[in-house]
């Protein structure tokens, strides 16, 4: 495994979470913060990462394609397109690539984009990820429309919370929930948020070097 596959935002035992309603720019922030990431998998059920600049796209289930294009040892930047075939469900596609980063081992950053599209089917897979990612090598960052799209379970875990505009009190609540630990600004700033702000980040102590 290369030395430091996740580049300077991220360490292994990173539980990220990024929430934005449609167009406030959730994907645009996603793509920032794993700008300097040495390997980098994008799950893309909306089309939203194939434009990345040296990106290499890897259709679900191209097992051999996949083992390619994450060559061991050298930085890489691959964007699964899901849910483009009416032969596929996106709650397959999110399982194999799972199975097939757990297996392999190599170490990568995981963006799981749209995470509402299929957190119902894959809760116990997503769960896992966050409880035992590390042991593969595996460091997540969930993105998604709402607070109430990231299951219940991960809401428990997260290393650090990013979330531009959210506005329904049941995502508000969510939030609170998934940053009670965590050290941030106060929650209802979220229904005022609008561009050009910064996102409004929510971490826990060790990662500002508190005690």
């Amino acid at each position: 495994m290369m030395r430091n596959p996740y580049g300077p935002n991220f360490r292994l035992g990173y539980h990220g979470i990024i929430l934005g309603i449609p167009g406030s720019g959730k994907s645009w922030l996603a793509k920032a913060l794993t700008k300097d990431c040495k390997r980098v998998v994008y799950f893309d059920p909306h089309g939203d990462y194939e434009d990345l600049r040296g990106a290499e796209i890897v259709n679900p289930f191209d097992n051999e394609r996949l083992i390619a294009a994450l060559r061991p040892g050298k930085p890489v930047r691959v964007v699964i397109p899901a849910e483009r075939s009416d032969e596929r469900e996106v709650k397959d596609e999110f399982e194999w690539l799972v199975k097939f980063l757990k297996w392999y081992k190599q170490g990568v950053v995981l963006v799981a984009d749209e995470v509402g599209d299929y957190k119902v089917e894959c809760n116990k897979t997503l769960l896992r990820l966050h409880r035992n990612g590390h042991k593969f090598g595996i460091v997540t960052l969930l993105v998604s429309q709402r607070g109430v799209d990231i299951p219940l379970g991960c809401r428990a875990t997260p290393t650090q919370v990013y979330s531009l505009l959210q506005t329904h009190e049941d995502d508000i609540e969510a939030l609170e929930e998934m940053t009670r630990h965590l050290e941030g600004p106060p929650i209802e700033m979220v229904t005022a948020w609008k561009p050009p702000d910064k996102p409004l980040i929510w971490k826990r102590r060790e990662l500002w070097g508190g005690r």
